[in-house]
């Protein structure tokens, strides 16, 4: 005989309590049986003691419709119809039609304090009979335990997940979870005892459970804020250097003279991707974070704060604002005392400056990478803006006003006081908006009509 010991992780109990804190549901899909799920998910607090809960196939197995009602009504708190006729015993399929009017019920309810229990195959059948209003019914719970699952059903049961609004994450560490992982939105798997199948087929793989808590709370939302501030970066320099030239047309008159060079147009993209890649060491949480603040981080991630419509347009015209104003301070002050070739690498070290500046001002974390990779950025913009103008050695208009612009001590002053008031507005700005979208000033003059049937 040979016994195999597949204990729980050790911080197991403290990952779930977390996750759950965070307002995320969890769902144990197991192939154990009901009365060994139940006491696992207990020892782990998926679910917890004094809770409701709701066994399904326990409610099918009784015969008393006094039990019935009990059940029901005490652990669900919705009122049955009076039309609905019950005998002293009633079969299973009446049994399922009275489940469909429970999950009728419970369709346009939002939130239920109650917890299920329930085998795969039940799961499976009910899903079949009711369909939405089944799903419906277990993403109204607070967790869900489905015992005695195969793989194929633990497929189809996180195909039921799915038909929430949420996103699914499946995490299994066996061979018997890779439908499951292939199923869901994103997948984790455990190397461990079981082989490295589950590590195989999922997106990510971990030592442990409860390497969970960290890849949500402080991998995800930092990734994701990099990614997002990335991407509207890229945008804002993109329409930043395009739209300056547009309207330079209106001081050209729309003619061919272009304000910058090429050689400035070669450069301007390659040289701020090093603060854009830099900026990656950026961090919105730390391991050591609080927990509330955690909280308050990812339920704003949730609600797509970050990369939302609002957020990509602000930085959009954020863009407009610094190219028109970049432009028109530019030649206000330097229109009479410099040439064409001048006034454009003038307003390109000041556009250099100004994404410079928006980095640093949106960065949540100032590491010593961020302010090295600035002075370098700043640094090889300057030595290639004279280098590429050495280029053309037929006209040396180019290199000439270069140096007559790099010299000047004063030029390079104003171009680095203009950027910063230009980002500093900008800032201050995003800030204000901010606080009028959270009703921190509106809600002094607008209050919010009281609504009983809302919930909370």
């Amino acid at each position: 005989m040979v016994a195999l010991n597949d204990s729980l992780d050790k911080k197991a109990k403290r990952t779930v309590e977390k996750l759950t804190s965070l307002g995320i549901k969890i769902w144990m899909i197991t192939g154990d049986k009901s009365n060994a799920a139940f006491e696992i998910s207990k020892k782990c607090s998926i679910i917890p003691r004094n809770e409701k809960l709701i066994n399904i196939d326990e409610f099918l197995e009784k015969k008393d419709s006094e039990d019935i009602f009990s059940l029901l009504l005490n652990k669900t708190s919705i009122k049955i119809p009076k039309s609905l006729d019950f005998g002293s015993e009633l079969a299973k399929t009446e049994k399922f039609d009275l489940l469909g009017l429970i999950f009728e019920e419970l369709y346009h309810k939002k939130y239920c304090r109650f917890h299920l229990l329930v085998k795969g195959q039940t799961a499976i059948q009910l899903y079949m009979k009711f369909g939405k209003s089944f799903s419906k019914f277990c993403n109204s719970a607070k967790s869900c335990v489905f015992a005695r699952s195969t793989p194929s059903q633990k497929a189809i049961i996180t195909k039921i997940a799915k038909e929430s609004k949420g996103k699914v994450l499946a995490i299994g560490d066996g061979g018997n979870d890779v439908s499951m992982l292939r199923t869901a939105h994103v997948s984790v798997g455990i190397r461990g005892n079981e082989g490295r199948q589950a590590a195989n087929a999922a997106d990510i793989s971990c030592d442990s459970f409860s390497a969970l808590d960290s890849l949500i709370t402080f991998h995800g939302i930092n990734i994701y804020r990099k990614k997002a501030q990335i991407i509207k970066f890229n945008f804002y320099k993109s329409i930043f250097f395009c739209l300056i030239s547009i309207f330079y047309g209106y001081y050209s008159c729309f003619s061919a003279k272009t304000l910058f060079s090429p050689s400035q147009q070669l450069i301007y993209n390659s040289v701020l991707s090093i603060v854009m890649l830099c900026s990656a060491f950026d961090l919105e949480v730390s391991k050591f974070e609080s927990p509330v603040k955690i909280k308050r981080k990812y339920e704003s991630h949730l609600q797509n704060n970050i990369f939302s419509m609002t957020s990509f347009f602000g930085w959009f015209f954020r863009g407009i604002f610094h190219a028109f104003m970049t432009l028109w301070i530019s030649v206000l002050l330097y229109k009479y005392a410099y040439c064409l070739n001048e006034v454009g690498v003038i307003i390109f070290i000041t556009f250099i400056f100004c994404c410079i500046f928006t980095i640093f001002i949106e960065s949540k974390f100032y590491s010593p990478v961020l302010y090295f990779s600035s002075v370098l950025v700043v640094l090889i913009s300057l030595i290639a803006l004279l280098l590429f103008s050495m280029v053309k050695f037929e006209d040396i208009s180019e290199y000439r006003a270069a140096i007559n612009v790099l010299l000047n001590g004063r030029v390079i002053f104003n171009s680095v006081n203009i950027s910063l008031l230009l980002c500093t507005f900008s800032k201050f700005y995003s800030i204000l908006w901010k606080k009028i979208k959270r009703k921190k000033i509106v809600g002094r003059f607008m209050k919010e009509p009281h609504n009983p049937k809302r919930n909370y």
